[in-house]
């Protein structure tokens, strides 16, 4: 019987040591995607933006100061119609002026294919941030159609520069 507990003790040992093992390298890995300051999608409600739903963001950037670069990313499944999407994107930084840029986004080439989704990236600008600055933006859909079916999010991502 001692020897069964001595060995049942062993293997609990080993196990919650690979699991410290294990639980070390995902937070080393997660740590080495440094170079992304801020990345969020807002999900569309149903999967059908209403060309009056813009999609807003308010980005904090505290700890950074420096060069960046922004992205819009987006989500779709396989109902959403169409092959392209245009969209308009406001933007401001506090004590700054608003930028306005559409951008228009091209669906036959999708960047990752999942399951039941394909994410789209396009880059929208590059600017210089201070500590403490929040930039707000604001995205809607310019399509002749009011409501799109088959975008299931819409979101940003800002980078530093220096991360290439």
């Amino acid at each position: 019987m001692k020897r069964i507990k001595s060995y049942i003790e062993r293997i609990l040992q080993n196990t919650i040591t690979t699991a410290a093992v294990i639980a070390s390298a995902v937070c080393f890995l997660a740590s080495c995607g440094g170079d992304t300051l801020y990345f969020s999608y807002q999900p569309i409600d149903k999967g059908e933006w209403e060309k009056s739903d813009d999609v807003h963001f308010d980005v904090a950037m505290p700890q950074y100061e420096g060069r960046c670069k922004s992205f819009i990313v987006l989500r779709t499944n396989d109902t959403y119609p169409y092959k392209n999407l245009s969209v308009f994107v406001e933007s401001r930084r506090k004590n700054d002026s608003m930028m306005v840029k559409r951008i228009d986004f091209d669906l036959t080439k999708s960047e990752a294919k999942g399951m039941r989704h394909n994410d789209y990236t396009i880059p929208f600008k590059e600017f210089n941030v201070n500590k403490d600055d929040t930039i707000h933006v604001r995205i809607s859909h310019n399509m002749r159609t009011n409501l799109l079916k088959g975008i299931t999010d819409v979101g940003i991502k800002i980078k530093r520069c220096d991360a290439d």
